[in-house]
Parts: structure tokens; sequence; C-alpha cells
């Protein structure tokens, strides 16, 4: 909303601002145009000036007596494009809409939106809503993507006539009236996304939105006119089953509620012929979507029977090409043979240098058998001193074995103070060497 505070300001005339308070002047187109983008055009695509005085009145301050230097300012600046400029734009360059709305309106610096300096002093002209068409790019791609892309299977699915693709896609979601849809199909053509054909089919060519390799071609043929029939007619039979099992399912909740509550027998019967009616109805949707979908399978295997035969005519064609950069088969047999020849004379060089240093080879293999046998006696040496070695450490070993003995069984002496036997019998220790000789032996 407009700030309170601001009101009396922005609903005045305020084009004498320019020169007086230059700040004042452009905050107001910034309030304005702030307000306008993201609250009162929020939904717009196409914006009709005709009707803008009145649709902005407020009761206490009227008309806003100088919107149209805020129109002027978005004009400039490639946020509002005049309708009948944007119909004017050159199809034949791919560029981007965006881009075109402001390489060509910002040079446009003569756009006056003013007519008179009466009460109705704007223009009756339309607007494309750039701002709209930015905010929303990402909206539009997640439609396409998910109720198209996610739902087809073969090249046929990328067809469409305008209706069917209105429907189909999602964009009845965000806008409702014909305008503002021609608008985006416009803008998606812009984007080489789609293209449009005379016969108001839509074909999708962009490879973001296909996951089909045969979206390739950018002509709507007589094909894909007679396909996008088709597809819209088993998109019809498929909303006519949906809205006959509906019908179906009414009628049947309230015959069993008739029938439950005990109602006439005139109301029960009546609405069992309904019931049977919408059984009709429903098998002969069905039966008609059978047929269209035959057809639709029919017409998709001979589209890929083209491409298939396409696809070898090329592939021959190409191994044709490579082919006549072979030689023949005479030519290849001697590039053969001449190339066994050379193998074989340099097979025989080498030969010749290798025999030449036969007696070379001979003296090599005499110092290698010296020089193993010195390596043979010095392995044995070696062995011989750690031999020796090992014995010298074990003797001194054994003997600080032999006195640990002699000393535990020392240590086993029967104390006198402990045997009754003491005073009578005298224990005599045994000496040193003897306990010795007798271990040893």
């Amino acid at each position: 909303m407009l700030p309170e505070s601001r009101l009396r300001s922005l609903y005045s005339d305020f084009r004498g601002l320019k020169l007086l308070n230059i700040d004042g002047y452009e905050a107001n187109i910034r309030q304005w145009k702030e307000y306008l983008i993201k609250e009162f055009w929020s939904d717009l695509i196409i914006i009709n000036a005709a009707d803008l005085l009145s649709e902005l009145s407020n009761s206490q301050y009227g008309a806003p007596k100088s919107i149209d230097v805020v129109l002027d300012e978005m004009v400039k600046e490639g946020t509002l494009v005049s309708l009948n400029e944007y119909h004017k734009r050159n199809q034949n360059i791919v560029i981007s809409m965006m881009s075109w709305a402001i390489s060509k309106t910002i040079l446009d610096l003569s756009w006056k939106s003013r007519k008179n300096e009466t009460a109705m002093y704007l223009k009756p002209v339309k607007y494309v809503n750039i701002a709209w068409l930015k905010r929303n790019d990402e909206v539009l791609q997640d439609l396409l993507k998910n109720n198209i892309k996610e739902s087809a299977h073969k090249a046929t699915d990328y067809v469409f006539t305008k209706g069917h693709f209105y429907k189909a896609s999602g964009i009845d979601s965000i806008v409702k009236d014909w305008d503002s849809y021609g608008i985006i199909l416009d803008y998606l053509c812009d984007k080489n996304q789609i293209i449009v054909g005379s016969e108001n089919i839509v074909k999708i060519i962009s490879p973001l939105l296909s996951a089909s390799p045969q979206v390739a071609s950018k002509e709507v043929s007589e094909e894909d006119i007679c396909v996008a029939n088709i597809n819209e007619y088993v998109f019809t039979a498929e909303t006519e089953i949906k809205s006959a099992q509906k019908v179906l399912d009414l009628t049947t909740k309230r015959l069993t509620s008739a029938i439950s509550s005990g109602l006439s027998q005139e109301i029960k019967r009546t609405l069992l012929r309904l019931k049977k009616r919408s059984e009709k109805n429903l098998e002969q949707a069905y039966t008609s979507l059978e047929s269209l979908r035959k057809l639709q399978d029919e017409i998709s295997n001979a589209s890929q029977n083209v491409v298939m035969i396409n696809l070898l005519k090329q592939g021959s064609t190409a191994l044709k090409a490579i082919n006549s950069q072979l030689l023949d088969e005479d030519s290849i047999s001697n590039i053969l043979d001449d190339f066994q020849e050379n193998t074989e004379k340099q097979d025989r060089i080498h030969n010749l240098l290798v025999g030449e240093s036969v007696s070379d080879n001979d003296a090599l293999e005499e110092e290698l058998s010296l020089l193993e046998k010195e390596l043979s006696t010095e392995d044995t040496k070696e062995k011989e001193k750690k031999k020796i070695e090992e014995q010298k450490s074990a003797a001194p070993l054994e003997s600080g074995s032999t006195e640990d003995l002699i000393k535990k069984l020392g240590s086993l002496r029967v104390s006198s103070r402990d045997s009754p036997r003491a005073e009578k019998t005298e224990v005599k220790e045994p000496k040193k060497e003897e306990m010795t000789e007798k271990l040893l032996a």
C-alpha cells in the first residue's frame, strides 16, 4: 500500500517538482513504480491505461494528477512496452523479449502517455508488463517441465493446439484471459523454447523442455498439425472420462442412499436409469479414447520409422564418403608387402649387430662367474665367524646357571630351630666343590 503520509504528494500534480525539488520528484516516481509493479499490477500482463485513472482513484484525493510521468519513466527503462510496439518487434532476430524491450524502448525518449490536460489525460494505450514476465519466468519454466516434459514419452507428445497447450501446460492456472496467454506464447517464442505455427499449433523445440532428441525441427509441418489435433482429441476424451466418472460416482451414491432411506420406487427407478446412462456414457468415452490412443501409437511408430530411415540414409552416405578416401585392394596389398619387406630387412640388420658382440658377451660371462665365486667364499667365511661368536656367548650363560643352582640348594638347608631332631642329628653341609661336581655329573 501507498504510505498515508505521502498520499497528498503522490496524488498531486508533482511535475513541477522536477525543477524545484528533484529529490521529491524522483521519490514520488520511485514510490509509484514500486507500488504498481509489486502490488497493483502483480497479477496483470496487459495493462489498460484507459481504466488506470479510475482504478487508482482515492476517496480523499481523487485520481492521481501526474501518473503519466511514472508511465513514461517505466516505458523508457523497459518495465512497460506499449502493446502496438510489442507486436512490431522483429520476429526474425533471435533475441529475448526482455533484451528487445530494453534496447528498443530505452531509446524512445519521446514517449508520452499524456494526451491533454483534462481530467482523463492518459492515452488509451495498452502496455505489456515486462516486469511480470521477468518475475514469473521461473514459474513458467516449472509449469512446462512438470506438466509437459515429465508426462511426455515420444516426439509426438510435444505438439499441441493453442487451446490444448493452454490447459495441458498449466498456464491457465496463472492467466485467465486469452490475450495475456498470447503474450506468454510470444515470450516463450522469443526465448526460443517453442514455435507457434500459422494454424495455431504450438510445438516445443527447446532441448531443456524435451526428453526426446527427435524434437529438433523448427517448422510446423502438416504432420504436426494432424498430430496436434489428435492430441487435443485425446486430452478432451480423458477430460470427459473424468467428468463421466464423477457423474457415475455421484449417481451411484444417491441410488444407494435412496435404497437405504426407503424412498419411493419411482425415485429409485429414476436413479437407476441415470446410473445406467452414466455407465454407458463412460463406456463410450473409453471406447473413443482407445481408438484415439491406437491412432496415436500408429502415428508415433510411423514417425519413428521415418526417423530411422533418415538416420540409415545419413549413415550410408557417411560410410560411402569414408570408403571413398580408402585405396583399392591392390594398393593396400602392395603397402602391406612393402611393410613386411622392410620389417624383415630391419630384423636382418639387428641380427648382424648382435652377432658382432658375441665375444664381448663371453668375456662378460667369465667375469660374472669370478664375481659369483668371490661372493660365495666371503659368505662362507662370514657364516663360520658368526658360529664361533655364538659358541663364545653361550659359555658364560652356562656358568651363571650353575651358580644359581648352588644358591638355591643352600637355601633349602633345614633349620635346627624348626626340626625336633636338630640336637641329635647333625646335618653336614656339602662343600661347594662337591655339589658342583655332582651337578655336572
